[in-house]
């Protein structure tokens, strides 16, 4: 155990090296700050506390007992523990020095999880370990990005390596993914402004989505293709978090200034986030020049006269700057207010089952009837009973159920990601299994 305990230190470097500097990537960062720790333990604390023993057990044992060590024996004893300790100095400055060293015993055991994992998974046992390595390949994934991102900003005097990085970084983001981002947030997102407790006159600003805690792993999706954010757990409750100036500034709000929210009451919501946060940090004293020739920027380039523009008009601008927006923004919605699933149909002998797909939302009446005809469903938008402001457009026929699997399992658009993802598939599965659905063909 030993031995392999020593032959995990050789295993090779992952690093980037530039002009005069050496950027250690994300995932290195992680095994330098586990090995910092674990070798400054082995190496300074515990060999300092062996070696004073071991100096007292030389020192005193001879006066107690009035026997001599063998002088040989004694010295080969002492320079074969100093050899053995000071092994691992050279691995101790290569980490001071930056060198991140990559954990083998981990990846030979993460490899093994998955063999074991994805070839039997029959047994109560084995479904449980499978479920324990993906909660733990999120869970790792995160604090990547997490660990990532706070070494970006670690020069706090200066941020503008930082903020080049981070707009970089936003610029690379994936179309599809960013427009079923928005959709997303259009339903599950929150923009929210309040005054902390801590100081009276700073005012926090916040993106937060809250999901079950059964869909705990699409908030590690969307946090990886964000390249930033934080992900808790509270309770039966998991929640997505943005609240670091810098992410706000050059990844949340271009993303929405240049992919409007469609819903009424999140266009508002943006529009006043979006003046007061730039407005914060014009007039803070962290901020750098940069930051603030940035805030300005996007001051003058205002959306407001497109977040304004009536749905209509609106759909028509986007559509013509990107054609598949719409489409994907509401695979994003579906994501957050839509739902597959079945019910029961007594008038059918056949099978007593009908498949029906279904979104809700509160207002937003025009906006339901655009998503009506996009997926080309007949029953026009209807009020939920005992309600004056809640609507919902349904899915129940056979050629209307058609065409929404049409439309979800069009390759060319982005795919639902979560836990609707496997509702879905599940929903398809049993339309398959059901006669009055023989001629669609899936």
């Amino acid at each position: 155990m030993r031995i392999l305990y020593d032959i995990k230190y050789l295993v090779s470097v992952n690093i980037s090296i530039h002009i005069n500097s050496i950027h250690i990537t994300g995932k290195d960062i992680v095994h330098y700050l586990y090995y910092m720790y674990k070798l400054h333990f082995h190496y300074v604390l515990s060999m300092g506390a062996v070696f004073a023993l071991y100096s007292g057990w030389y020192y005193w044992i001879p006066k107690i007992l009035g026997l001599d060590y063998n002088l040989l024996y004694s010295k080969a004893h002492f320079w074969a523990l100093f050899a053995g300790v000071k092994a691992l100095a050279p691995f101790q400055f290569c980490l001071i020095l930056g060198i991140a060293i990559i954990y083998l015993y981990m990846l030979v055991r993460v490899i093994i999880v998955k063999i074991l994992c994805f070839k039997i998974k029959s047994t109560l046992k084995e479904r449980i370990l499978f479920n324990l390595f993906l909660l733990t390949n999120n869970y790792l994934t995160a604090k990547l990005v997490e660990v990532k991102n706070f070494f970006m900003e670690i020069p706090r005097r200066n941020f503008t390596v930082s903020s080049l990085l981070i707009q970089k970084a936003s610029q690379r983001l994936n179309a599809k993914d960013i427009q079923w981002f928005v959709g997303f947030s259009d339903g599950d997102g929150c923009l929210s402004v309040y005054k902390e407790k801590k100081y009276a006159n700073n005012w926090r600003h916040e993106y937060t989505i809250g999901l079950e805690i059964a869909d705990i792993r699409l908030l590690y999706k969307i946090k990886s293709f964000l390249g930033c954010g934080t992900v808790r757990k509270y309770n039966n409750v998991a929640i997505f978090r943005i609240k670091k100036v810098h992410h706000i500034l050059y990844i949340l709000i271009p993303i929405f200034d240049k992919y409007p929210l469609l819903t009424e009451k999140k266009r508002d919501s943006y529009l006043n986030f979006r003046k007061t946060f730039l407005y914060k940090v014009l007039n803070s004293k962290r901020a750098t020049i940069e930051d603030k020739n940035y805030c300005e920027n996007l001051l003058q380039k205002n959306p407001e006269n497109l977040y304004r523009l009536p749905l209509d008009d609106l759909l028509i601008n986007l559509k013509s700057e990107c054609k598949d927006y719409f489409d994907n923004w509401i695979v994003g919605f579906t994501e957050a207010e839509g739902s597959f699933y079945f019910i029961k149909d007594p008038s059918n002998s056949q099978s007593n089952l009908r498949a029906e797909f279904r979104i809700s939302q509160n207002d937003n009446l025009l906006l339901l009837n655009h998503i009506r005809n996009r997926l080309n469903i007949k029953r026009e938008v209807a009020l939920a009973t005992n309600s004056k402001n809640h609507y919902y457009i349904i899915a129940t026929s056979i050629q209307t159920i058609k065409n929404v699997i049409v439309f979800f399992s069009n390759p060319s658009l982005v795919q639902l990601k979560g836990k609707k993802h496997l509702n879905f598939t599940i929903w398809l599965k049993g339309i398959k299994s059901i006669t009055r659905y023989k001629n669609i063909s899936i």
